[in-house]
């Protein structure tokens, strides 16, 4: 039964980690890992930079558990910005800014050990500046354009240390103004990809109304054209380990109530036999029988057939 109730649990582990992720958690990764698109991406929150270029970005996100496989980040380096893109999809929760401050604690560490930094020496080191940013594509609507750290934890007061990140979301005045920029379509899909799934689920057919549903409104168009059989194949192995997971699943119960039922036969024959040896000793010894034949002819250890006998 332990090693059951074991390989249950590394199986719901390996669902947690992998299942939870949807669509829309492939696509976010997809589209802003591909540089053509984290550079749109950065032209969305900067428009009025025009001496950047597509060369200048370079991805650093960060292979670490500060933001969990509940949450989609992309970090990347533009010349003298650190830009931190966090993504929570249905559960919105001012606690982010505590992720984030672990999140950019790490990813400046990075960045001065690969540059070599002496944060030892006299002279001052010169980092990135950070620039945070949270888009929210769940159903929860707020107004805010920021949270803070100062704000949410501690009311207001004065502290040593603050973090400020930028909210992005549908609701969010200040980034709806160009409804073509690659957010705004970001924004869209998942809008989508919401209503889609909770007509019917994650399916193929799902899949395939929500990027119909795309094509029709003009939104991710180029993406879906280069990258939509690599969607198609994410989604289609995912629901495979999902099916795989039922099934394996089923069978360890399966196994589970047999092995109990097994398991409850054994203990209710021994409790007749022994409830049966007990009637027997008492009667050898009522006819005159000492302990050792009354042990020989049932089998019984002397132990037991004292025990009986008393």
């Amino acid at each position: 039964m332990a090693e059951i109730i074991t390989e249950m649990t590394k199986k719901n582990s390996f669902k947690r980690k992998y299942l939870k992720r949807n669509i829309k958690d492939f696509v976010f990764t997809d589209l802003f890992g591909i540089k053509e698109f984290t550079f749109e991406l950065y032209k969305a929150l900067h428009p009025e930079d025009t001496l950047t270029t597509e060369e200048d970005i370079r991805n650093i996100t960060q292979k670490s558990s500060f933001v969990n496989s509940e949450y989609n980040d992309l970090g990347f380096l533009v010349r003298d910005k650190l830009i931190i893109l966090v993504e929570e999809q249905s559960t919105w929760s001012e606690n982010i800014l505590i992720r984030m401050l672990f999140y950019i604690a790490e990813t400046i560490r990075e960045y001065v050990a690969e540059k070599n930094l002496n944060l030892y020496g006299s002279a001052k080191v010169s980092i990135p500046t950070p620039e945070l940013y949270v888009i929210y594509a769940g159903d929860k609507k707020t107004d805010k354009e920021t949270i803070s750290l100062k704000e949410s934890f501690f009311d207001g007061k004065e502290t040593d240390i603050d973090v400020r990140i930028r909210i992005i979301n549908t609701t969010n005045k200040s980034r709806c103004n160009n409804r073509a920029d690659i957010v705004n379509q970001y924004l869209k899909f998942a809008q989508i990809e919401n209503e889609e799934v909770r007509k019917t689920g994650r399916t193929l057919e799902t899949l395939q109304r929500i990027i119909a549903r795309c094509e029709e409104d003009g939104v991710l168009i180029e993406y879906f054209m280069r990258r939509k059989g690599e969607v198609f194949n994410y989604f289609k192995a995912a629901i495979s380990d999902e099916e795989e997971l039922r099934m394996y699943e089923n069978q360890i119960r399966m196994e589970s109530h047999a092995r109990g039922l097994a398991e409850g036969r054994a203990t209710g024959l021994a409790e007749g036999k022994t409830e049966a040896y007990s009637g027997i000793a008492k009667n050898l010894k009522s006819l005159g029988y000492d302990m050792p034949e009354i042990c020989k002819l049932t089998g019984l250890s002397e132990e037991e057939a004292k025990k009986f006998c008393n």
